[in-house]
C-alpha cells in the first residue's frame, strides 16, 4: 500500500527524525488537502510536491484514509 511509504520519512516518533514531522496530527481530511495542495503547486516541499505529482485523487483518499485513522 503506497501510505506505507508515506512511514518512511514520517516516522510514528517525532524523536527518530526531527523533520519531517509525524502525521498523526492531521485527520484523513486535511491530510487530503494537503497532498492535494502539494500535487497542484500550492504548497512548497523538498520532495513533497514530486511525489504527489504522481497521485491521483484515488491514491490521496487511500492514503489519507488509512494514515488519518492511525491514533
Amino acid at each position: 500500500m503506497a501510505a506505507l511509504g508515506c512511514l518512511g520519512c514520517h516516522a510514528d516518533e517525532e524523536e527518530q527524525i526531527p523533520e519531517p514531522a509525524s502525521l498523526r496530527r492531521f485527520d484523513a481530511k486535511e491530510m487530503a488537502s494537503l497532498l492535494r495542495e502539494y500535487r497542484e503547486g500550492k504548497r512548497s516541499g523538498t520532495v513533497m510536491n514530486r511525489i504527489a505529482a504522481g497521485l491521483t485523487n484515488q491514491d490521496i483518499e487511500a492514503i489519507a484514509g488509512f494514515l488519518g485513522k492511525r491514533p
